[in-house]
C-alpha cells in the first residue's frame, strides 16, 4: 500500500512536469503495477489505471510507447481507451503487438485502422490468432488491400475471397 501511495505522490508530481523522461518512467512504473496485478482488478481500477496511463502516454517517446505496447499487448484485461490508442498509433512499432496480440480491440476498431493506416498496420491485422470475416470481408484502398486477402482464406469466407480477387489488379502477382 505505501508503494502505490508513494507512486501516487509521483504522480501528481509529473503531472506538473513537462519532463518527458520522468512521464516515460512513471508510465513504466504504473504499467508495472498493472501486469503484476493483472486479472485481479476490477473493472473501476482498469478504468482508474486507463485514465492514468492514457494521461501518461501523450508526449512520450515512441520507444517508450512501443515497450508499454508490448507489455499490455497480451493482457486480457488491459485497458481498453489506452489499448484503442496505441493500435491507432502512426508508428507500427507501437501498434504492431496490439493489433495483432490484444483481445481488447473490436472488429469496429480494427476494421476503422485497417482502412485508415498503411500496409504495416495490414499485415498485424492479418497475424492476429481470430479473424472475423467483418475484418477480411471489409473493402480496403486499392494496393493495401492484398495483405488482408490472404487472411479472407484463413476465415475461410467465400465472399470477402470473390471480392478482394474481383478488386486485383491485373498487374497483382499472386503466389500458386
Amino acid at each position: 500500500m505505501d508503494l502505490q501511495i508513494n507512486l501516487i505522490d509521483q504522480l501528481e508530481g509529473v503531472l506538473a512536469s513537462k519532463d518527458v523522461s520522468r512521464r516515460a518512467e512513471i508510465l513504466r512504473r504504473v504499467t508495472d503495477v498493472f501486469v503484476v496485478g493483472s486479472g485481479k482488478f476490477s473493472e473501476d481500477q482498469v478504468e482508474l489505471f486507463d485514465d492514468v496511463m492514457g494521461k501518461r502516454l501523450e508526449n512520450v517517446e515512441r520507444a517508450a510507447r512501443a515497450q508499454f505496447g508490448n507489455r499490455l499487448a497480451k493482457l486480457s484485461d488491459a485497458p481498453p481507451k489506452t489499448i484503442r490508442d496505441l493500435a491507432f498509433d502512426d508508428a507500427i512499432e507501437v501498434a504492431g503487438p496490439i493489433l495483432q496480440h490484444s483481445e481488447r480491440l473490436d472488429d469496429h476498431a480494427l476494421i476503422e485502422i485497417a482502412k485508415a493506416k498503411g500496409q504495416g498496420h495490414l499485415l498485424a491485422i492479418s497475424g492476429r490468432k481470430v479473424l472475423v470475416e467483418a475484418v477480411t470481408d471489409s473493402p480496403y484502398p486499392m494496393g493495401d488491400f492484398h495483405l488482408l486477402f490472404f487472411a479472407s482464406f484463413l476465415a475461410h469466407s467465400e465472399s470477402g475471397q470473390s471480392r478482394h480477387f474481383d478488386r486485383a489488379p491485373v498487374t497483382s502477382v499472386l503466389p500458386r
